[in-house]
């Protein structure tokens, strides 16, 4: 084996957390609302669910769509069923949590 295919393998880490929730940045911008608002707010109801450690909120670069008064968010959910979810930022975390990340239903 050659010294430089060393430095190419792949390796793999344990990463804590089995689910995941994308929050477009650029949206999020463009909705008028800071960096990010939308991820912390979501992030704050995973916490309060007690899902902390099993879910990871993210803000992302663009999904693709882009929608004019919506954010666009996925989650492993919805890109299974290749699917990415417009959320309104005036919503209740609550209920986009439920919305965007159906199964977190199913740990309260």
């Amino acid at each position: 084996m050659a010294k430089h295919d060393k430095d190419t393998t792949v390796r793999t880490a344990k990463s804590g957390y089995s689910d995941i929730v994308m929050v477009c940045s650029k949206c999020t911008k463009r909705v008028g609302l800071k960096k990010d608002e939308i991820r912390g707010r979501l992030k704050r109801e995973v916490k309060r669910r007690g899902l902390g450690r099993v879910t990871r909120v993210v803000s992302t670069g663009c999904l693709g769509p882009c929608p004019k008064r919506f954010v666009a968010v996925a989650t492993s959910f919805s890109l299974s069923r290749n699917r990415i979810v417009l959320i309104d930022p005036d919503g209740d975390a609550a209920q986009t949590l439920d919305t965007v990340y159906p199964a977190a239903r199913r740990f309260e």
